[in-house]
């Protein structure tokens, strides 16, 4: 690992002294892939680290948003569990109600997706298993039987996150153009999937369920699933992660 972060480290230097770097693509990906792409990284959706054993995190300057540690569709009892969702608990979308989705950030204290139901994790340690667990108008909570094993998490954490690389960069737009300063980088070591298992409970770690339908094309209004994402937000980088240096 010290040799992939002197690599790296060396990097962002030379990238930081370019200054400010045109946009490599349009949108919130940009950041990220812009940066991946000045050191040489391909664009992949592997399950791997982004750079050699390091896992790569881009950052606008003062952003509030949580930081999205990793994408782990659940692998409990049921094939096809986010088509459980959203076929049983999915709500109109507010940007068109004539298609359904299931958006829905949750952790330990239940919070509502749509109006019917809350939604919560819940630790089953006894089965090793994280559960989402729907909550109806009088209180009744509901098995989903959407879960995630303690296993495949820690098996995707230490894969993908055992070491992490924290960049930061300011933004600014140009005759239309955005541009980016990266400035500023910081090393991590994952403390333990222990660690990662308290702070779900104690609410520090939370899921974020993107699920959506399509809108256009021969599967107009058949889900359309962006994923589910484990998220932190800044502050709270220090609670699952060493920093290094």
């Amino acid at each position: 690992m010290i040799d992939d972060l002197i690599s790296l480290k060396q990097k962002f230097e030379n990238i930081k002294k370019k200054g400010w770097v045109e946009s490599l693509r349009n949108g919130t990906t940009g950041i990220g892939y812009t940066f991946e792409t000045l050191i040489g990284k391909e664009e992949e959706s592997f399950p791997i680290p982004d750079y050699r054993t390091i896992e790569i995190k881009t950052r606008y300057k003062n952003s509030k948003e949580n930081i999205g540690l990793l994408n782990v569709t659940p692998d409990g009892d049921y094939l096809y569990p986010l088509k459980r969702l959203y076929d049983a608990y999915g709500f109109p979308s507010k940007s068109d109600p004539n298609y359904k989705v299931f958006y829905a950030a949750m952790g330990v204290i239940p919070k509502y997706a749509g109006k019917q139901y809350r939604f919560k994790l819940f630790v089953d340690r006894k089965n090793n298993l994280i559960r989402v667990i729907a909550i109806d108008k009088i209180g009744n909570m509901i098995n989903t039987d959407v879960s995630w094993s303690f296993k495949l998490l820690e098996e995707k954490l230490k894969l993908k996150l055992k070491y992490l690389a924290f960049i930061k960069a300011e933004c600014h737009y140009e005759f239309g153009k955005q541009y980016f300063y990266y400035y500023d980088i910081k090393f991590y070591m994952l403390k333990s999937f222990k660690v990662f298992l308290e702070l779900i409970e104690k609410n520090i770690i939370k899921t974020t369920f993107m699920i959506g339908s399509y809108k256009t094309g021969p599967k107009k209004g058949e889900m359309n699933s962006h994923g589910v994402r484990f998220d932190i937000a800044e502050e709270d980088l220090d609670k699952l992660f060493i920093f290094v240096c």
